[in-house]
């Protein structure tokens, strides 16, 4: 890490650590209720689970008496109803676009982690309170919400879900600090493939975008990638996946530092700055106690 990245995640960090210190003074009850969650997980291990491609080569049913954390579009794979989550995460402000004629489409999905005796908590930012309660998903849904404020640094010493947190690139990491948060001893990653940037490249060249590099559930998906992909620049994306993979790896001295390990069990894919574990062993460890 260069003198200049070091000098800006101090200065990042102070400023980080003032909007905090404003949304604490505020007392938002929307986020104190987030304190019922701390060492909740005190000594204890759980797994949090991405969208990767590579979900499909291991079977989720494993997870069935695990403590787990899933995001996003989760409630669209085949295995979902075979596997048990305990705390839902959406970041991404994509998901709570819609325009004066139409709703947004992910609402449905929103609704659908709720079945099967699958009751998550749910976590939603901050800014979507509105949309919260314009379709009454605070009254179908265990809602709670997160403060994300400027991204996170390797400078941060705590992240306190009942004030601002750290923004961060993915939202797998949002589920991660909120583990830590939990006092969870040991974490393991699923599907946190970080191949997007491989569709990219593919979509730029033209070329199809390949399974390995996203999972499409049909030709409309792709369609879809196709055309978000198109309308971000070069230099804007492998900005991003730097700063994601730059993230994997400060939220890992994190959990070091909280005497947390955090641990890749993905079947594949290009992370690479996480130990790594083979999840049906991690889940047999269990087993044989």
């Amino acid at each position: 890490m260069g003198k200049r990245e070091v000098v800006s995640d101090i200065i990042d960090e102070i400023v980080n650590r003032f909007i905090s210190l404003r949304v604490s003074l505020s007392k938002d009850k929307h986020l104190d209720i987030n304190r019922q969650l701390k060492d909740t997980l005190k000594g204890k291990r759980c797994f949090v689970v991405g969208n990767g491609p590579s979900l499909n080569l291991q079977d989720l049913s494993l997870l069935e008496n695990e403590f787990v954390f899933t995001v996003n579009q989760i409630a669209r794979h085949p295995q979902f109803d075979s596997m048990k989550t305990n705390i839902h995460f959406w970041a991404d402000p994509v998901f709570f676009r819609e325009d004066e004629t139409k709703e947004s489409p992910f609402l449905k999905e929103m609704r659908s982690v709720k079945r099967l005796g699958n009751n998550p908590i749910c976590f939603f930012p901050s800014f979507t309170a509105d949309f919260i309660k314009k379709h009454n998903l605070d009254k179908e849904l265990d809602v709670r919400y997160f403060f994300p404020r400027k991204y996170f640094t390797g400078q941060c010493k705590k992240i306190d879900f009942t004030t601002a947190i750290p923004g961060f690139y993915t939202v797998v990491d949002y589920a991660i600090a909120l583990a830590v948060y939990m006092g969870a001893k040991e974490i393991y990653l699923l599907g946190c493939d970080c191949t997007g940037v491989t569709g990219y490249v593919q979509s730029k060249q033209n070329e199809t975008i390949n399974s390995y590099a996203f999972k499409f559930d049909n030709q409309n998906d792709e369609k879809h990638m196709k055309k978000v992909y198109d309308s971000i620049s070069c230099e804007d994306m492998f900005h991003t996946f730097y700063m994601i993979f730059r993230q994997y790896r400060q939220l890992n001295e994190y959990c070091k530092s909280k005497g947390v390990s955090l641990v890749n069990c993905t079947g594949g894919g290009i992370l690479d700055s996480l130990p790594v574990k083979k999840f049906e062993d991690v889940v047999a460890s269990r087993e044989n106690i």
